[in-house]
Order: C-alpha cells, then sequence, then structure tokens
C-alpha cells in the first residue's frame, strides 16, 4: 500500500513515474502477478492513475527497452473481470506476462582438475607423447611468438603439430599483430573468474552483471560455475604469463553476464542479451534448450526482441554478434532447428569437429547451422584456463566450439571495426573451408549460390580458417541493406498417414517479386502442423535449384502429441542464390504410427538489398498461386528426395490455391555502399544476357506493332510505370567420423522416455549446457548397434563401419603408431 501512496504523491504533484532498471529488483511472484506492457512512457502515467483503484503497481521499466515497455504488477488475488478491465485499454499495444522460468540447469558437472598443470617446472611431463621433432617444432613457436604458457603445448586447436592442418590457422593473423585489441566478447554463462591470473587483465568490468545474485561482478560462487570461465579463457587467456595457455584473441577484453546459475525471469534473461550493447560487442552463449532429442523450445518474445535490438542498436548501429553453440543432442537424434536460439536470423551457430577435422558425435547438425570449429572428440579435448586456480584439460562439446569462434570473430572486429553483424556472416560464409567432402559425399549439395560454395547441415558452410577470414575482412566493403518479403500463409490441410505419401505444397516466386534482392539469405518457414508423434516427422523444403533444406527430420525419442503449433524453422542453405522460382515444401510421416495434418505454411525470405532500387508490377503481387497435392509412391525411403525439381505425382487431390500479397521491408545497415561480391558465375550472367536480349526484342516488336497501328493518329505512347513496392527499412570421444553413417544415433528407441536428461533432483530441464561429449557417455552406452535414423539426403543408402580407418589427409599419424600424448591428464 505504501507504495500506492508514493505513486498517487508522484501523479499528484504531477512527476513522471521513475524509469528505473527492472532486473535489478526482487518480485515477489508469491503475492503478485507481473506484467510487460509495450505502453509508450508518455501514457504510462496517465495509465497507472486510471487504474490505481485496482492496486495496481508501477514497477520499473524494461532494460533497454526504457521508452516503450513498461513493467506493472497486480496482486494474484485480482479477479479476472478487474484484469480485463484493466488491459482492455487503447494506449497498451501488447502484453507480455512474466513468469518466474525454471533455474537454467546444466547437464551432469564435470569434476574440476585439481591439479595445477600450469607448473613452471619444465619437467612437469608435459612433453609426454611428443615426438623429438614436435618438440623441436612448438618450442621455435613459443620462442619466435614470445610464449611461455605451459598449456600452449597442448592447445591443439591453435597449432596442430600431430594432425597438421586441422587448427584455427591463428599464426599467420598474430603475425599481422591482430590479437583481439579493442574488442570485447561478453560470456553470457554461470560467471567468469576476473580475478583468474590469465584473465585479470583482460576483464571489462563495466560489461559485467551477475543477474542470478544482482551483484555488479560475475563471481563464480557454486561449485560448477567454471564454465564460462573456460570459455572466456579460450577468447583471451593472457599471453607470456606463464601459467595455463593463451586465448585466440589474447588482447581481448571478456566480460561476464551470469545467468545459468539460479533462476531468471524472461526480463532478466532479455536484459542479459543486450547489457550494455555499445561497451560488448560479441555475446558468447554456450547453453539452449535441453539437448534430449525432445523438446521443441524457443526464446519468450522479450528475449527475441532483445536479440532484434541488438543486431540493430548495438555496436553504435553496426549489430551485436550473437554466437550459440549448436548444441550437443547428436547421439540422441536432436536437431537444432528444433532450439528457437539457435535457428535465428540473428545468430551464428557453431558446431563441432575435432583435432582430426572429424565431425564430432554429438554435434547437432540443421539447416541453420552456419560454420563449425574445433573442440572435443577422437580422445582429445580442449585446452583452457578454469576456476580455483587450475587449468582445464578435459573441456568440450559444442559448448567450446562456441567462444572459440566468438574469439575468432573477435580478431575479425579488430581489423574492421565496420563489419555490420551481417557482414560478419557473409565473411564466415564466403571463407569457410569445406572439409571432408571424400568421406561425406553425400552431405554435401551445391546451390546455386554466387560464391560457388558448397553446404552440408552437419558441418554448415565448412570450418572457420582465422586467417582467411580475417584476411578478407580488412577491406571487406560493407553489404547493402537488408530486404525482407514475407508471403501470406499457404492453406494446405492435408493428411498423411504413411511413409511412401508425401505431402507437398508449391510456391512459385518470380523475378519481379525479387527485384529489388541481389540475393538471397536468411528463409525462414512457418509450419502449422498437427501430429500424434511429433518425432516420426520429416519437412524439407527444395529449392529452384533443387537444393534442399532438412528442416524437420526425424527425432525418434520425439513422441509428443503437440505437432508443430506456428514453429519456425530457418535455413541457410539457399544463401547467395537468387531465388526466382518453383520451391516445394515436402512433408511425410517415417512410420505410419504417426499421422501428420499439415495445416498452412508460411514463407520470409531475406536477402540484401540490390545496389539500383528496381520498379516492380504491382500485379506481381497479387498473382502468386500456391498448390499442394499428395504424392503416393512405392520408392524406397533414399529415394525420396530427387536431384532436381521434377516428381512423378501418382495420385494428386484437388489444388489449394491461395492469394499470395507480399510485404517487403528494408533494414538498413551501416555505411552500406558498393559492391563486395566476386564476379558472379558466368553460367548466371549468360542467363541474365539472354533474359535482357528476349526482353529487348519483345519490346522492339510491341513498339513497332503499336506504331503500325497507330500511325495515322500520330499519338505518342508512354509505357506506365510500375508503382513501386512499398518498404519498412525493416565423446564421445569414439575415433569414427559421423559424416560416414549420416548418424550416431544408437538404440535411440531403447532409451525412449525412461532416460532423460534431467538433473539430478527429478526436474526436467529447461535448458541444457556445457554438455560436452563426456556427459554423453556417462549418461548412455553407444557401443551397441547403431540404428539408421535414415536420413533423406542419402540418396544411395549403404552401411558404413564405425570401425572404418580414417586417416585425416594432412597427417601420417595411424592409431597403432601414435597413442594420445595427452592421456596422462588428471581426471577426478
Amino acid at each position: 500500500m505504501l507504495k500506492n501512496y508514493i505513486t498517487l504523491l508522484l501523479i499528484a504533484f504531477g512527476s513522471k513515474l521513475p524509469l528505473t532498471t527492472g532486473f535489478k529488483n526482487i518480485k515477489d511472484h508469491s503475492a503478485y502477478d507481473y506484467y510487460v506492457l509495450e505502453i509508450s512512457k508518455d501514457h504510462i502515467d496517465s495509465f497507472i492513475n486510471e487504474h490505481i483503484s485496482h492496486n495496481i503497481q508501477f514497477e520499473n521499466s524494461l532494460y533497454g527497452f526504457e521508452y516503450t515497455h513498461q513493467v506493472i504488477s497486480i496482486p494474484k488475488n485480482t479477479l479476472h473481470k478487474k484484469r480485463d478491465l484493466i488491459f482492455d485499454n487503447e494506449k497498451i499495444d501488447k502484453i507480455h506476462e512474466l513468469k518466474p522460468t525454471k533455474k537454467l540447469f546444466k547437464r551432469t558437472p564435470q569434476p574440476v582438475e585439481t591439479t595445477i598443470i600450469s607448473s613452471r617446472d619444465e619437467n612437469d611431463g608435459i612433453w609426454d607423447g611428443f615426438s623429438e621433432e614436435q618438440q623441436k617444432q612448438l618450442e621455435n613457436i613459443m620462442e619466435e611468438y614470445q610464449i611461455n604458457d605451459p598449456l600452449f603445448k597442448k592447445q591443439w586447436h591453435l597449432v596442430n603439430s600431430f594432425y597438421p592442418g586441422n587448427d584455427l590457422n591463428i599464426l599467420p593473423v598474430w603475425d599481422m599483430n591482430i590479437t583481439g585489441e579493442g574488442v570485447t566478447v561478453a560470456i553470457v554463462d554461470d560467471g567468469l573468474d576476473y580475478e583468474n591470473e590469465d584473465l585479470k587483465n583482460n576483464f571489462n568490468a563495466k560489461g559485467s552483471y551477475d543477474f542470478n545474485d544482482k551483484t555488479p561482478l560475475p563471481q563464480p560462487r557454486l561449485a560448477d560455475d567454471y564454465h564460462g570461465t573456460r570459455c572466456a579463457g579460450e577468447i583471451a587467456a593472457a599471453k607470456d604469463n606463464d601459467y595455463c595457455g593463451l586465448g585466440v584473441a589474447y588482447n581481448a577484453k571478456v566480460s561476464g553476464l551470469r545467468i545459468l546459475s539460479g533462476e531468471v525471469t524472461a526480463e532478466e534473461e532479455a536484459a542479459a542479451m543486450i547489457y550494455e550493447m555499445n561497451e560488448n560487442d560479441i555475446y558468447s552463449c554456450s547453453w539452449g534448450p535441453v539437448d534430449n532429442g525432445k523438446e521443441m523450445e524457443k526464446p519468450s518474445e522479450l528475449v527475441s526482441q532483445a536479440m532484434e535490438k541488438g543486431v540493430k542498436e548495438g555496436r553504435d548501429s553496426k549489430g551485436n554478434i550473437y554466437v550459440f553453440a549448436s548444441g550437443n543432442g547428436a547421439n540422441l537424434g536432436d536437431n537444432c532447428n528444433y532450439d528457437g536460439y539457435t535457428n535465428s536470423i540473428n545468430s551464428i551457430t557453431v558446431g563441432a569437429i575435432d583435432w582430426k577435422g572429424l565431425h564430432s558425435p554429438y554435434s547437432e547438425s540443421c539447416s541453420a547451422l552456419l560454420t563449425v570449429t574445433y573442440s572435443s572428440g577422437s580422445n582429445e579435448y580442449i585446452h583452457s584456463t578454469d576456476i580455483n586456480n587450475v587449468c582445464a584439460d578435459r573441456h568440450g562439446g559444442t559448448s567450446a566450439a562456441a567462444p572459440m569462434a566468438a574469439g575468432v570473430y573477435a580478431l575479425v572486429l579488430e581489423a574492421n571495426k565496420d563489419l555490420t553483424w551481417r557482414d560478419v556472416q557473409y565473411l564466415t560464409i564466403e571463407t569457410s573451408v569445406v572439409i571432408n567432402e571424400e568421406y561425406a559425399e553425400s552431405e554435401w549439395q551445391q546451390p546455386s549460390n554466387y560464391f560457388n560454395k558448397k553446404y552440408s547441415h552437419m558441418y554448415g558452410f565448412g570450418k572457420i580458417d582465422a586467417f582467411e577470414i580475417v584476411s578478407r575482412s580488412i577491406d571487406w566493403v560493407n553489404v547493402n541493406e537488408q530486404v525482407s518479403h514475407l508471403f501470406d500463409k499457404i492453406e494446405v490441410n492435408e493428411k498423411s498417414t504413411s511413409e511412401n505419401e508425401y505431402i507437398e505444397s508449391k510456391i512459385n516466386i518470380t523475378e519481379e517479386q525479387l527485384a529489388n534482392f541481389k540475393h538471397l539469405e536468411h528463409l525462414t518457414v512457418i509450419i502449422d502442423a498437427d501430429a500424434n508423434m511429433r518425432g516420426l516427422t520429416e519437412i524439407d523444403l527444395i529449392a529452384p535449384d533443387g537444393s534442399v533444406s532438412h528442416l524437420g527430420i526425424q527425432r525418434k525419442l520425439d513422441k509428443k502429441k503437440t505437432g508443430f503449433p506456428n514453429w519456425k524453422f530457418m535455413s541457410v542453405v539457399h544463401w547467395g542464390t537468387n531465388g526466382v522460382g518453383e520451391w516445394t515444401l515436402r512433408s511425410r510421416v517415417t512410420r505410419s504410427e504417426n499421422e501428420l495434418n499439415l495445416k498452412n505454411w508460411q514463407l520470409e525470405i531475406f536477402g540484401e538489398k540490390r545496389d539500383e532500387e528496381k520498379e516492380q508490377d504491382p500485379s506481381a503481387t497479387t498473382s502468386e498461386v500456391a498448390t499442394s497435392s499428395i504424392t503416393s509412391t512405392s520408392s524406397e525411403i533414399n529415394e525420396l528426395l530427387p536431384t532436381s525439381t521434377t516428381t512423378t505425382i501418382t495420385e494428386e487431390t484437388p489444388s489449394t490455391t491461395s492469394t499470395t500479397t507480399t510485404t517487403d521491408t528494408i533494414t538498413p545497415t551501416a555505411t552500406p555502399s558498393g559492391d563486395h561480391h566476386e564476379t558472379l558465375e558466368k553460367g548466371e550472367k549468360l542467363l541474365k544476357a539472354h533474359h535482357y536480349l528476349g526482353l529487348l526484342v519483345f519490346i522492339l516488336i510491341l513498339i513497332t506493332f503499336y506504331y503500325l497501328l497507330f500511325i495515322n493518329k500520330k499519338k505518342k505512347f508512354q509505357r506506365l510505370r510500375a508503382e513501386a513496392y512499398e518498404f519498412d527499412i525493416i565423446d564421445n570421444d569414439s575415433e569414427y567420423n559421423t559424416s560416414l553413417n549420416n548418424t550416431s544415433l544408437q538404440n535411440a528407441e531403447e532409451l525412449g522416455s525412461n532416460q532423460s536428461v534431467i538433473g539430478n533432483d527429478g526436474d526436467e530441464a529447461r535448458f541444457n549446457f556445457d554438455i560436452s561429449d563426456v556427459d554423453v557417455e556417462e549418461a548412455f552406452d553407444f557401443n551397441s548397434d547403431a540404428e539408421l535414423l535414415g536420413d533423406i539426403d542419402n540418396i544411395q543408402e549403404e552401411t558404413v563401419n564405425n570401425e572404418t580407418n580414417v586417416q585425416n589427409d594432412n597427417s601420417e599419424v595411424t592409431e597403432e603408431s601414435f597413442k594420445n600424448p595427452f592421456s596422462n591428464t588428471n581426471e577426478h
């Protein structure tokens, strides 16, 4: 009541309500319900005054949205009729209920090593397993680069002397004197040991906050709060301090945003994602929904709004860089397109490969995966700094891959501070190195993109090469504004109960509709479908050039009956293509016990705006026809995907026609100018030349006809200029390559619902963090015969023995002649 009286006095005397920062306030969810109102700051005073008799209280403004989002509280005993009366107000644009979330659980914590590895004693066994040649090579490097950090010898991701070429290619970057200077990476995690010998001189206090304990500094407090410190060490561990190892960008700064060590609300999570967004450049996020092959979860709308704000306004409007780990649930059949953080267009999603350059079996694949980099696998791990004055010898999972990529991006931003968030994605795509084509030929496909790069759902566009991406970034010219094009929903309402029966729905995209697009970037597909067993469903999007986005895959452990209620999938597969032609959405059940009802779907495409804006024919926006049909066939499952867009329909239902009104929007980026791209492929140029030549001939014929018909009237005719569109600037430690058998899920059905990734207290985790391959091995036995998921992209189905001796192309070292030199590390 006292708070109400104070509010009344403020209003009575004409005072504005204070715009306080909400995440620092402790909220009593047992007595009050909290709501975020999207309401102007100019209206909040009068709104509170109108409803003061209902005990409504103004709490605070949402961090980062102080002028548009206001938090209020209402006593829990307030009747629903009164609540309806309160919220039925034209001043309110939107209402978000602010519920407390569960604690953001990690998977089974990995014990912290208790032995200090960073001993000053040069005879501490650090060279065990190294040949004299390897030892000499590393000693020469340490002398040349003035490195005395003892763990550097084990940091194979920096210099790999056992499997040459399988490292970041970082030395040439350091030769350029690019070390991350002036860039800050925010570690959104469980805290950061800012007093650590490796991190204390590179700690950015201004960019840090503890959202769990509401304190300015993110000090690890729990026994298992080591994850953020290890990730920070990968990025910015100091060089030449005779302690542990060194970071990829050893002169960069790191800040800590502690959210994983207790309960947080959507308000606090949203605040963390844009905290000091002009101080923090990159946000490294090694967490997400639980990786158990069952869940399908996305961030709250407030968190999504925060990330969108970050890419538009962060880094002085150049955009913050959000780096997310793809997830560690591949052994359980999980896929990163069922995670709303990793399939956001605002994120760079990073998967993992091991020190042999092989796909790490736990690393999740999906059509939203942009790139991969190094982490644990094949009996080896990432070596970093740790809490309690020790070093970490067993850091891994995609949790380690994401900060490694973030460290490379720190180097990129030092090389060119004017890069936008989309520039960084373009650079990642164009410089990533295609790997393992000989082992995973069926994993790679060749979309008709202008940069002539292949794509793999397992590897994205390839592995990060630090020297390549930094070199390209130096003279990179900013890409043009982002254009987006939203089509209306396409109604389908078709059912399928047979694995040999496909539901197809098509949409034709014309050149006129994409007249303002230079080429595509991301695309999203919102699916509204019912399914008796969600995990027994496959959904593909086939582009006009025949390239395929596997949007939804079979997940045998997912037995949910909730289907896909307007779930948004995302794909980067078609980045760089022109997008013109017929697109096909194809879905089916993988077992007859599932019944799929595809109700409707909606496509949105994003791209780079053309250099010269072209006028568009307005009739093109209202004549789009979409069709749907059921295709029945007796062909084998591995014949599901065609090599072209031609299909044989043996049974067809009446077409569903949808008038598709399109909406185009443009989002500005910083200082766009010029064209950054290489020359388009000759074939594409020739195709355009034929198109324009044909158009010119048609126009000449038309003019001649008009001239002959009306010559006596001597009237001059002028072509009507088309009205322009309206735009709103808008270890597993197995030593086999999982690309050989398309999946590492083993006996998934036997695991069933009895096995779930949960905390020790039995509460199923909402989120899952630090999922190293060790955790998967400890929880499950994957040594039995593998059960293939039946990936539909494997046209020539073949079973490859997982014990196949795969030699890395860059090394002649075999398992018989080489024993892991780091196997003597301390584990407790």
